[in-house]
């Protein structure tokens, strides 16, 4: 009996302090831009031309311009998980907290603009999808094992738009 007792204690002091019974963590996690700003405005940029290639020569300015205003080079991301929220914070911005489990919630940009977002959390994953009158972009945090980096992958659908706008950026821990 003792040792079955050792053992189980044992197990539990291997188990992470941080690790939810779904594996997803608790607490807060901050992470800064891993490439030059000047390499993620590049890689942003190039997304966005490849996404307005086919459209009209009047039409691609007005794309490029609201593409170019909401997608941007955030150089930190702070990320608080708890059982019942998540909150993702890029910049100084207004944060999404939103539950884990992709209920919907009304989110509102620092501009004003809202949205209707939804979060599903999985272990080492986030899905952010932002919904609006013109499309929705869809936020994906990838953590590698330890929670020590963060891929950000983005796409961004519009029928107004030629084809997706996709880009990646990675973060490590501060």
């Amino acid at each position: 009996m003792r040792t079955l007792l050792f053992v189980f204690v044992a197990v539990l002091l291997a188990i992470p302090a941080t690790a939810s019974a779904q594996g997803i963590p608790t607490g807060t996690f901050e992470f800064k831009v891993a490439n030059s700003d000047s390499k993620n405005k590049e890689t942003i940029k190039a997304g966005i031309e490849k996404a307005i290639e086919d459209m009209s020569f009047i039409t691609r300015p007005i794309a490029r311009g609201k593409l170019e205003d909401s997608n941007i080079a955030f150089k930190k991301l702070s990320i608080k998980f708890t059982p019942k929220k998540v909150t993702v914070q890029q910049d100084n911005r207004n944060p999404v907290v939103a539950p884990p489990d992709g209920s919907p919630i009304t989110w509102k940009r620092g501009d004003g603009e809202k949205f209707k977002v939804t979060q599903i959390v999985k272990p080492q994953l986030i899905i952010q999808t932002f919904f609006s009158e013109d499309g929705k972009k869809t936020i994906k945090y990838k953590f590698d094992k330890d929670y020590k980096k963060v891929t950000m992958s983005v796409t961004v659908k519009s029928p107004k738009l030629s084809g997706p706008l996709n880009y990646t950026i990675p973060y490590v821990a501060k």
